[in-house]
């Protein structure tokens, strides 16, 4: 049942999703959560180091329990690896590059790796090509050339259901853009209905008019830290052959455009991922779902920036983990 149709029942149709924010946005930090994950993860690498894998799992824990123990009854699972190469070793089960390996990347974005003679080589059922640099060597390394490489910092991969993160990723909200995805696929491709397309474009126009206004008071902004410069240095009188207390009363930002300039230049510096990765409706959702999750202010910036996407996102929590506010 299409995503619409099921808040519908609830009473609520497509104009809640459009609605005013009078919906009370509480960030409790127990939002409906267990001291531990119990979405099921696994760690592929011989290499692990706990510190990272717990700053992983901590971010896992911002997300509402019933939506993980949602997840993990329909067989989706983190995967956690060492390192960005190894995304690929996971999708293809093929043995972990341990550190140092030698690795390279062909012009045609395709990546050869090769693994020492000791290392246990399986079959890849033709996901990529295997072949030993000399077969009249028993000591001779095995070399692997993957199909593709994966040039991000996380990986979703919805044939095997995993959310594939690198123990690496340092601390950066790619644990919850990747499980924002994992979560989509699990509630239904949510990201793919037409009802979330309506909130992408919509999210569009105001982004485009956030870039516009964006750019008119940052350009006035600049204007007047130069002429508080200039008036420091004492060096000028003038600016353009304006005065230079003119200039800067001229360019002064009122206390309403001040925060509406810091409001937008929050979103775009401190929480970036909704704001740039808009070019397909998927990559949006993921990076709503990481801005929903991830911190109060985080929260606060997708909220005032794009309402109809908070607002979706809220109304879908509310079906698939009701309570958790």
């Amino acid at each position: 049942m299409r995503l619409i149709n099921k808040l519908a029942l609830g009473g609520l149709g497509l104009v809640s999703l459009f609605s005013s924010l009078s919906v009370p946005d509480n960030f409790a930090q127990d939002r409906c959560k267990t001291p531990s994950v119990t979405q099921p993860y696994e760690v592929r690498t011989a290499y692990p180091n706990q510190e990272m894998i717990d700053g992983i799992l901590k971010d896992l824990e911002k997300v509402p329990d019933p939506l993980q123990r949602r997840a993990s009854e329909g067989g989706y699972q983190v995967s956690i690896v060492s390192d960005t190469r190894n995304i690929n070793t996971r999708l293809f089960n093929l043995p972990e590059v341990p550190p140092g390996a030698n690795s390279a990347e062909t012009k045609d974005g395709k990546i050869i790796v090769t693994f020492s003679p000791d290392v246990d080589v399986p079959e890849t059922s033709g996901r990529a090509s295997v072949h030993v640099s000399d077969s009249s060597d028993p000591n001779a390394p095995t070399i692997y050339t993957f199909p593709k490489k994966v040039k991000y910092t996380g990986y979703f991969d919805s044939a095997t259901r995993r959310a594939i993160i690198p123990q690496t990723i340092n601390g950066d909200n790619t644990t919850l853009h990747e499980y924002g995805h994992l979560q989509a696929q699990a509630t239904g491709s949510v990201d793919e209905t037409g009802e979330f397309l309506s909130v992408y474009r919509a999210s569009e126009e105001r982004r485009e008019a956030q870039v516009e206004r964006y750019n008119e008071l940052n350009l006035k902004y600049s204007y007047w830290e130069t002429g508080i410069k200039t008036a420091q240095e004492g060096r000028y009188r003038t600016i353009n052959d304006v005065p230079v207390q003119e200039w800067i009363k001229r360019y002064a930002l009122t206390p309403e455009e001040l925060e509406e300039f810091e409001g937008v230049k929050s979103l775009r510096e401190t929480y970036t991922r909704p704001f740039y990765e808009m070019r397909t409706p998927t990559e949006f959702w993921a990076g709503v779902f990481s801005a929903y999750y991830d911190t109060p202010k985080s929260r606060v910036a997708l909220r005032t920036n794009y309402p109809e996407a908070y607002n979706f996102l809220h109304q879908w929590e509310q079906m698939y983990a009701p309570g958790c506010q």
